[in-house]
């Protein structure tokens, strides 16, 4: 197993060890730029698996707001258990945001390449299995919920934890505005993460291979499992 396989893989067991974890990313400085760690300036958790709409609920969510809050107040992209178990533990509104293992897993490896399909569906399983015991402390919003019905999911937010925060209407200028607000972030980031830029072509032939190699993975199936007890779990 590569270096980024064995680094990605074990981050995610190493939660299992919160006090562990948490004095390593203190020491190490975990976060990147466009992360957020829960900390004491946290007023609401909003993370889940890479690839599952967290910059779109992040992005949603800040607009949404406009002055009512500010960027680091909003613990986002860490994309770890700890993120979300931290944040129940500090009783604050956490949004888990989850999307199903095949194509979370599939969007995963195709942008950053180097983690493989194995690797990706055991960090998957161990995150989420770690975060079981926790599920009825939180909201969880499945991928298609976030990315269309997110202002209902807030709604939810202020329901369970007695939250005041603003829900924005679900129109087209909005959903546009979100869209414009993502593409700037991507072009801000750009050059900070592992990703390989493909012709379309290149692009079409490597996920036909990435996804004939993903259903032919004994684990795809314990992550879905893992993925269906998640929501089942959430009610």
């Amino acid at each position: 197993m590569g270096f980024v396989n064995t680094k990605f893989l074990w981050s995610h067991y190493l939660c299992g060890v919160p006090k562990l974890y948490g004095v390593l990313t203190s020491l190490f400085n975990h976060e990147k730029p466009g992360q957020s760690k829960v900390s004491t300036k946290t007023k609401i958790v909003i993370d889940g698996f890479p690839r599952s709409a967290n910059t779109y609920a992040h992005q949603a969510f800040l607009e949404s707001q406009g002055d009512g809050i500010q960027q680091g107040e909003i613990a986002h992209h860490i994309h770890k258990s700890y993120q979300i178990i931290e944040g129940v533990k500090r009783n604050i509104p956490v949004i888990l945001l989850i999307r199903n293992p095949k194509d979370a897993v599939l969007s995963l490896v195709i942008r950053q390449p180097k983690i493989s399909i194995k690797t990706a569906l055991k960090s998957y399983i161990v995150m989420h299995k770690q975060m079981l015991p926790y599920i009825s402390s939180i909201i969880v919003s499945d991928f298609s919920q976030t990315i269309s019905e997110f202002d209902k999911v807030l709604e939810n937010v202020n329901d369970k934890y007695s939250s005041a925060f603003k829900v924005f209407e679900n129109d087209t200028l909005f959903q546009e505005k979100i869209k414009k607000q993502i593409e700037n972030r991507k072009e801000a980031l750009k050059g900070t993460n592992n990703t390989i830029a493909l012709p379309n072509k290149a692009k079409h032939k490597q996920k036909e291979i990435l996804e004939k190699e993903l259903g032919m993975s004994a684990l795809l199936n314990e992550a879905t499992e893992i993925y269906q007890k998640v929501l089942a779990t959430s009610g």
